[in-house]
């Protein structure tokens, strides 16, 4: 074995290492919710109806995600590094299929055969995996766009929560028996935005979609 298949290996064991106490916490942690997610429904809808789906939220109010998401044929998009190993752990847990897309290099490549591949429900974070913050990184959405599949806010909203503001997502961590509610917003079908180059008007109404549903999951609280 080489020294760099070894390095590897060693990675991999140590992300699942990590990963397992996190699951085993999440899945205890969900039980104490008190839940208001019933327009998840409505992914379920659309992938029924036949429609491939990329479902888009803020990294830092992703986490709730795993746990309440959990039952659905969800491809979870990732970065194959050591923080994407980790969370590749978590989505097999939970039943996801991760997408691990080289950090450099054939990652859109890596995403435009999965899309190829017609599964239903795909789950991207707008600003991850390092940000800025709420800044919508294009890669994903714009190949999606060109695929034909469409593009659904999510909005996740918790009474209490514990945010950690020095991340540079301000991830947010519902506290046990807190309030959590999910909202589900209407599809976008971004081949009819005129993005331009700057992307701004597809921006501008992601932006406007997240906002919205931002608004109604805190309605829910």
């Amino acid at each position: 074995m080489s020294k760099n298949n070894g390095s590897n290996a060693i990675e991999r064991l140590l992300a699942r290492i990590i990963a397992l106490p996190i699951c085993l916490l999440l899945s205890a942690w969900c039980m104490t919710l008190n839940r208001q997610v019933q327009d998840l429904s409505k992914l379920d809808q659309m992938t029924k109806d036949g429609h491939r789906v990329l479902a888009m939220f803020w990294h830092g109010e992703y986490l709730p995600l795993f746990a309440l998401a959990r039952g659905r044929n969800v491809v979870v998009v990732t970065t194959n590094s050591f923080r994407g190993n980790v969370i590749a752990n978590i989505c097999h847990w939970f039943g996801y299929q991760p997408v691990k897309l080289p950090v450099r290099g054939r990652g859109m490549h890596v995403l435009a055969e999965h899309f190829n591949q017609n599964y239903g429900l795909y789950a991207v974070a707008l600003d991850g995996p390092l940000g800025p913050y709420h800044r919508i990184k294009h890669g994903a959405l714009q190949l999606a766009i060109e695929q034909g599949v469409q593009l659904v806010p999510i909005g996740i909203q918790s009474k209490r929560k514990i945010v950690l503001s020095s991340r540079w997502d301000k991830q947010e961590i519902p506290l046990p028996f807190s309030r959590v509610s999910i909202t589900v917003g209407d599809m976008i079908d971004g081949r009819e935005t005129a993005a331009g180059p700057d992307h701004a008007m597809l921006d501008q109404k992601i932006a406007i979609a997240m906002e919205e549903q931002s608004r109604l999951a805190k309605g829910l609280l």
